[in-house]
């Protein structure tokens, strides 16, 4: 069994499909971190804490996650994003290196070992 997190380490979760919101928070939090949702853009521009990874869904009711990266970024620089897509490609390339992406569907193990290693990558490295 794989070791949960020791300290609370702040998560935000922005996807706006409902189900798939709640399973995240419920497994993030069951892995010991502190976990805030928003299904939108909007919602997410009202979290006051300060997270350490953002997991950004790529389609969203009012706009696109890769476009709310450099308000992310400005409001919130030493945050590490884990894009979620359904599409099979979204060019990793052209991301900062604090963004990677994972392909919906996922396994949680999948998710949780793309969270842990987000975590664990210094910001100004690729992982």
């Amino acid at each position: 069994m794989e070791e949960r997190v020791t300290g609370r380490r702040s998560l935000w979760v922005i996807e706006d499909d409902e189900s798939i919101a709640q399973c995240l928070r419920m497994l993030l939090e069951d892995e010991g971190y502190a976990v805030e949702v928003a299904g939108t853009l909007r919602e997410a521009r009202l979290l006051q804490s300060a997270p350490e990874l953002v997991l950004l869904d790529f389609l969203l009711p009012d706009g696109n996650g890769i476009a709310f990266l450099p308000e992310l970024s400005q409001r919130h620089p030493s945050a590490r994003v884990l894009l979620l897509t359904a599409l099979d490609r979204v060019g990793e390339s052209r991301f900062p290196h604090h963004v990677h992406y994972l392909a919906k569907p996922f396994h949680n193990r999948e998710l949780l070992a793309a969270v842990r290693s987000q975590l664990a990558s210094p910001l100004n490295q690729p992982s």
